[in-house]
Order: structure tokens, then C-alpha cells, then sequence
């Protein structure tokens, strides 16, 4: 079974399909909505946003996961569907970005810690170094790159982490 917010509770239903509504399926109905006039007009940049966990099982995070790995795969499929009509498709997957989201971590000092520790350059990244990434992959410099899913996690998953 899947774990809920503990290892001993199950996840349910309605969490499952909440986190994948959000995550997931708001990437799809965007794509229906922009893709015909992307197709159309022969060009157009879509970069999505996933997540390191997309690639990875943490534990009591099953919808999330999931739904970011969903993300990276729908990356790749619009990247072949779009490629043809001119339109780049990429992902861009943080890790422990200094956002409200890990306000928890940050509130104790010994996970803050830790987490740091696992990070090659050995600090959070910052909202702002995420919007430069999604600048570059918007703008002309990225005209040949697409179907990526690019990690901006300080080297962590060189480490083997996956924070």
C-alpha cells in the first residue's frame, strides 16, 4: 500500500487524485489549450515545471512523485508531437529551492542543516537562479534544445541525493 503523511497511514484517494490534478493533469489541459495555436502559428516555447522527485520514490510522497515523473514524461512526448511544427518543450526539475514550500526544513536546524550538507555547493537555490534557467529555455538561445528535463539542485544529484 501506499504510505500516507506516515509510513503507517495509507494515502488517500482524494489526496492521490488532488496532488495529480494540480501537478499532472493542469500541465495537460494547458497543453491542449496552447498547443493547436503553437502548432499553427509554427512556433512557440513551453517549459514546464517538475521537480528532482520526479525521478525518485521518497517515501510518504507517492502523488507527488508520480505526478512530477508524469511531468517529465509529457515533456518528452509533446517535445516529439510539437518538434515538427517548431515548438520546444522543456522541463526544468529544482531542488530544495528556498521557497515557502520548505519553510518546515528550514525551521529546524539540524534538517537544515542536513539537507545542505547533501548539496555539492553547499546552499539552497534561490527562486531567481530557477527564472534565469526558465529565461534561457524561452528565449532564442534554446532553439535547438527540447525534450530536456534540466535539474537546478546544486550538484546534489551527482551525489546521488536527490534532494
Amino acid at each position: 500500500a501506499l504510505a500516507g503523511e506516515n509510513a503507517e497511514t495509507p494515502l488517500e484517494l482524494a489526496d492521490w487524485q488532488k496532488v495529480l490534478g494540480i501537478n499532472l493533469n493542469a500541465a495537460f489541459y494547458f497543453a491542449r489549450a496552447v498547443g493547436p495555436h503553437m502548432m499553427k502559428q509554427k512556433r512557440g516555447k513551453v517549459v514546464i515545471t517538475s521537480s528532482t522527485a520526479g525521478d525518485e520514490g521518497q517515501s510518504t510522497l507517492a502523488a507527488y512523485c508520480v505526478s512530477k515523473g508524469g511531468l517529465n514524461s509529457l515533456t518528452r512526448v509533446l517535445c516529439s508531437e510539437w518538434g515538427p511544427y517548431n515548438v520546444t518543450v522543456n522541463a526544468i526539475a529544482p531542488g530544495m529551492i528556498r521557497t515557502p514550500t520548505i519553510k518546515p526544513i528550514e525551521a529546524d536546524a539540524a534538517v537544515l542543516t542536513l539537507s545542505i550538507s547533501l548539496v555539492p555547493l553547499g546552499r539552497l537555490g534561490t527562486p531567481r537562479e530557477v527564472a534565469l534557467l526558465a529565461l534561457f529555455l524561452a528565449s532564442d538561445a534554446s532553439s535547438y534544445i527540447s525534450g530536456q528535463v534540466f535539474t537546478i539542485d546544486g550538484g546534489a544529484r551527482g551525489r546521488g541525493t536527490g534532494i
